[in-house]
């Protein structure tokens, strides 16, 4: 194993031969703007500084690759769902001089429709809300698009804990769903 200093060297060598190469080979995989591949690529950098394990070779780059990617995915998941505070409450003087609200936009569904919808969400809600909390915690932020990993972490749970909330969640969701 190398010494600490042998390995910042190695590291920097590698970063030096290999950055650019990296920002390339994500910016093919993964549709999305410049400046999230350049975070997911430091990030990628950073999980390498904390992984000695790593041989610094070529299967150490396609590791790289695949950690930056996911992080990409990851963080252009979390940018989809994220909005401006307040963006859709009030607008900008450019759009509305007088500062009134825009009207609301018509729902084009008939009023059955209407009716209908609402009634399938109270009962995914009802149906939500029967579930045990830890369940409902973790099928929450499954479905934000953490992954398994990070519900542990978030919720300080093992993997077979979380896994077992998820489909215990799902399975107590179809059966009251199914009612």
């Amino acid at each position: 194993m190398a010494t600490t200093a042998e390995r910042d060297h190695q590291i920097s060598a590698f970063f030096a031969a290999n950055a650019d190469r990296l920002l390339r080979a994500v910016a093919q995989r993964v549709n999305a703007p410049h400046s999230l591949i350049e975070d997911a690529c430091a990030t990628a950098w950073t999980i390498l500084l904390r992984r000695p394990d790593v041989d610094l070779d070529s299967g150490a780059f396609s590791w790289l690759v695949t950690v930056a990617q996911r992080e990409a995915w990851r963080l252009s998941r979390h940018r989809q769902q994220e909005h401006p505070a307040g963006a859709f409450l009030s607008p900008t003087r450019e759009d509305n001089p007088d500062g009134e609200l825009p009207e609301p936009s018509a729902d084009t569904r008939d009023v059955d429709d209407q009716v209908i919808a609402r009634i399938e969400l109270h009962h995914r809600v009802t149906a939500m809300q029967a579930l045990k909390p830890r369940e409902r915690e973790a099928l929450c932020l499954k479905g934000l698009g953490y992954s398994y990993q990070e519900i542990m972490q978030i919720t300080d749970a093992t993997y077979t804990a979380v896994n077992r909330r998820i489909t215990e969640g799902r399975a107590a969701l179809r059966r009251q769903l199914d009612r």
